[in-house]
């Protein structure tokens, strides 16, 4: 899975247990497009990150422990010069030597995971 795949794939994971439509693991895993054992790898990453989710039989879904707020967001922006420019600093993210702008990794919004 390319990495701008699983970064739609997480966003529609965190949709589906915000809104708890999820299902059971056989239809969640299939709503995201991803296998069974992958799901659970990410559930289990999430919980190392300290995000915990659970299924509840009741409503059928699985669901957030916390009442938290779970925000994905793209892993790479692209910043032109003069945006650069504007940003405080941000001049230090052009780059001299091949005189255009460079990816921006902003890790402390990135939630990694081991996809």
């Amino acid at each position: 899975m390319k990495l701008f795949e699983e970064v739609e794939m997480l966003k529609r994971m965190f949709e589906l247990i915000h809104k708890r439509q999820t299902g059971n693991s056989s239809t969640f895993h299939k709503k995201l497009g991803i296998s069974r054992s992958k799901l659970y790898n990410l559930i289990d990453d999430l919980k190392e990150k300290g995000i915990e989710v659970e299924y509840d039989k009741k409503i059928k879904s699985f669901y957030l422990k916390e009442d938290i707020c779970v925000k994905v967001d793209e892993p790479i922006q692209i910043i032109d010069k003069e945006e650069l420019e504007k940003i405080n600093g941000g001049t230090l993210c052009y780059s001299i030597f091949l005189d255009k702008p460079m990816a921006i990794f902003d890790a402390a919004k990135t939630l990694s995971l081991n996809l």
